[in-house]
């Protein structure tokens, strides 16, 4: 039983336990309150009916609110009705006017300002300041008429001012509640820059392990392949051998790749061919591009589009771009990647990736480069693709231009000095 209430009243708020603590209190104070304050034998008589109905009513309350807790915004109206049936009742046949108990009004209105907002605050202090003025003509105006206007001032005053600080207060959780989400996600990307530290240490002792055993199997086969030829043996058997021999080279490929981009940044800039780089990261994206039904329209330039740089870092941010691409398509569509040189001089050698997916909106249009900043759904992306593809390009004396249009697409256009426009043994 005890470990039921615990769970019970683990799904309150905090403001909810100290509205039932507040409750408890108030029935603590009635009870002695009616045991010392000498009523006269009636009006004590009703007085201990009244507080027995509060009481019966606060044990109905909170029932209602352990069952359904997802209720308990109703429950709280309902009980805001109820109670001001319970003080105006105490004020008319207890104290009149001249007692304390008109005072519960102001506690009534200030609570739920605060909880429920400005809104239904004004409406309480409305509803009360109308009971409040039916006691007042009822009694006879036995009140100075200037006390009776400042009390029910005091009721919207009230009203306002704890609606105002619920408002902030609502401002205040929502910008934390923000500031813990990108706290989430600012630490899930340092647990994925840990992972790939933690791989790129790894990354020689991996490759050792697998390179090696690769090696023996391109060995193999490049023998048994001459020796089947050699004896004549049936095409297929060849073939065959032929399949193994370019798997076992492919991911032989694959891994020094990987390698190259975990280990690269101390090598000296070289003399690499942006069209092959590409081709090597179309083929590494090649699955993805099938699975997401994406059609590839590659227009690369005849003659090789020679840069001086990392063949590595530069692969890694077309993968960036190609990735971003991929992630505006979800329901499949066409990426076209075109090499060129900007005119017949070579005055620059032109990268563009285009694909026809949403497009980027006017205003995020600034922020795309920010670090951490997606527009993708979370999960799908932590914001550095485009960041670190852009300090690689810049890295490479690149710049790169975005242009997008919403429907209709997104074309990245990336610019590097030509080889050849370098002095000659310059980097």
């Amino acid at each position: 039983m005890f470990l039921n209430l615990k769970k019970i009243l683990f799904r309150l708020e905090t403001l909810d336990l100290w509205f039932l603590a507040l409750r408890l209190v108030m029935i603590l104070v009635g009870i002695a309150w009616h045991s010392w304050v000498p009523y006269d034998p009636q009006t004590g008589s009703v007085f201990g009916l009244l507080l027995s109905g509060f009481v019966a009513y606060t044990i109905i309350l909170y029932v209602g609110v352990f069952l359904w807790p997802g209720k308990i915004r109703g429950f709280y109206l309902f009980a805001l009705a109820v109670d001001l049936c319970f003080i105006f009742l105490l004020v008319k046949y207890v104290e009149q006017l001249q007692g304390s108990f008109f005072i519960a009004f102001y506690l009534l209105v200030g609570l739920h300002s605060f909880y429920f907002g400005p809104l239904v605050g004004l409406l309480t202090a409305a509803a009360a300041a109308g009971l409040y003025a039916y006691l007042y003509l009822y009694f006879g105006r036995s009140l100075p008429p200037h006390e009776f206007i400042l009390r029910i001032a005091f009721l919207f005053l009230i009203a306002g001012s704890f609606g105002v600080l619920s408002i902030k207060e609502r401002k205040d959780k929502e910008k934390i509640e923000r500031l813990n989400q990108q706290l989430a996600h600012r630490n899930k990307v340092l647990m994925q820059v840990y992972r790939y530290l933690s791989i790129g240490k790894l990354a020689p002792w991996i490759a050792e392990k697998v390179n090696n055993p690769m090696a023996i199997i391109m060995g193999r086969a490049a023998i048994l392949q001459k020796e089947a030829q050699r004896n004549g043996l049936r095409q297929d058997a060849v073939e065959g051998l032929e399949v193994i021999l370019s798997h076992a080279q492919r991911v032989t490929s694959m891994f020094r790749n990987l390698i190259g981009l975990l280990t690269a940044g101390s090598a000296e800039p070289t003399r690499v061919d942006l069209n092959e780089i590409v081709s090597g990261a179309l083929w590494l994206m090649e699955r993805r591009l099938e699975e997401q039904h994406i059609e590839v329209v590659s227009k690369l330039s005849q003659n090789p589009s020679f840069v001086l740089g990392h063949s590595q870092g530069l692969h890694e941010a077309i993968v960036h771009l190609l990735n971003n691409a991929v992630d505006a398509l979800p329901n499949g569509g066409t990426i076209q990647v075109e090499t060129s040189f900007e005119n017949p001089s070579s005055d620059q050698v032109l990268l563009r990736i285009s694909d026809n997916g949403a497009g980027i909106r006017e205003e995020d249009m600034e922020k795309i480069f920010i670090p951490f900043f997606t527009t993708k759904v979370t999960g799908n992306g932590v914001g550095l693709g485009l960041t670190v593809a852009l300090n690689i390009i810049k890295r490479h004396n690149g710049v790169m231009s975005v242009q997008s249009e919403p429907g209709k697409g997104t074309t990245l256009t990336i610019s590097f000095p030509p080889y050849d426009s370098y002095d000659e043994g310059s980097s």
